[in-house]
């Protein structure tokens, strides 16, 4: 028989035993159209933010910013909603790209937009120069941008956490890290800083970081032992296809839009059909509107109910907390 001092190491051996990781990928791409409706659908589901319950947020484009507006500045999401529908309307609108061209239209969008990430950060921290750093705390956060030229740059990270292993910046200010992961060329000017320049991160053809993020988890030394729980990627819809006979400027941007679709889909397909290896299925999760159908449409259809309740099985109530069931769903 076990004595009382046997059981109680035991207990306290397994609380000691940290949870497994969950992990939240956000696609570039108009967010409105579904990003920031499923965040709320799974907020009402488990009862608590996103960032309350997720050990790394990242994201690209726009969803890099709901990243860092949600993840490091733990700005509620149904205020981040607010904060997305305040956003020039040019972030989003490709119509309103094709009407206007020109050096000095870039020059006035990318200004308007800089000062909406200062004004922004301003009003809800209190300082528009806040920097992305270990002091806005867990969970660990990153936004993918562009180093160097269209053609020949390589993914560069922006990240509230210290990674010496792959190329990334620690300690930018939170406004730079907005405009270097959504500073698309033709739409918005690219970024300096520190001596190099940067550009949106779907560019490098990472719209979908899912597969960046479940590579820098393993070159966080503390998490090398603990378990991945779960890997939710979340998409904001795929674009039409542009004709192939549209030579102007605009409308090669807009081409180019639906290769970076092509490249959240092929993420996707990797990560679903075992890129994250063959222990851990089950794991995965893909979120993401179909063309055609509204976010209300999506999230009210039993297939996404379904895969919603499967994944707040995993998801703990508060990061530190054990998930509500440790039964294993096969998507």
């Amino acid at each position: 028989m076990q004595t009382q001092v046997q059981t109680q190491v035991q207990i306290q051996a397994v609380a000691q035993v940290p949870p497994p990781l969950r992990l939240l990928s956000l696609d570039d791409g108009d967010v409105r159209g579904g990003t920031l409706e499923i965040l709320q659908a799974l907020r009402n589901e488990t009862g608590f933010e996103p960032y309350e319950t997720f050990d790394m947020i990242c994201g690209t484009g726009s969803g890099g910013i709901v990243a860092l507006l949600h993840g490091a500045l733990k700005i509620p999401i149904d205020e981040c909603c607010k904060i997305f529908h305040k956003m020039p309307l040019q972030m989003f609108d490709s119509e309103s790209f094709k009407q206007s061209s020109g050096r000095g239209t870039v020059v006035e969008k990318t200004a308007l937009l800089e000062r909406f990430f200062k004004n922004t950060i301003r009003d809800k921290c209190g300082d528009e120069n806040l920097l992305l750093d270990k002091k806005t705390g867990s969970p660990r956060v990153f936004v993918v941008s562009t180093s160097g030229d269209i053609t020949s740059g390589e993914a560069w990270l922006f990240r509230n956490y210290d990674d010496v292993y792959a190329g990334g910046t620690y300690g930018v200010k939170v406004w730079e890290a907005a405009r270097a992961t959504s500073a698309v060329p033709g739409i918005y000017d690219g970024i300096a800083i520190d001596d190099s320049r940067y550009v949106a991160g779907c560019i490098g053809g990472n719209s979908n970081p899912a597969h960046i993020m479940w590579m820098a988890t393993k070159r966080i030394s503390v998490w090398r032992n603990r378990p991945v729980g779960c890997i939710v990627s979340v998409g904001c819809g795929v674009p039409p296809t542009i004709p192939a006979n549209v030579k102007t400027q605009k409308e090669d941007l807009a081409r180019r839009h639906a290769e970076f679709a092509r490249d959240c889909k092929r993420v996707h397909e990797e990560l679903d059909g075992g890129g994250v290896g063959p222990e851990e299925k089950g794991i995965y999760f893909r979120f993401n509107v179909p063309v055609g159908s509204t976010a209300q449409q999506y999230l009210g259809s039993q297939s996404t109910v379904s895969l919603m309740k499967s994944l707040a099985e995993k998801l703990p109530r508060g990061r530190n907390a054990a998930p509500a069931s440790p039964r294993r769903e096969v998507i």
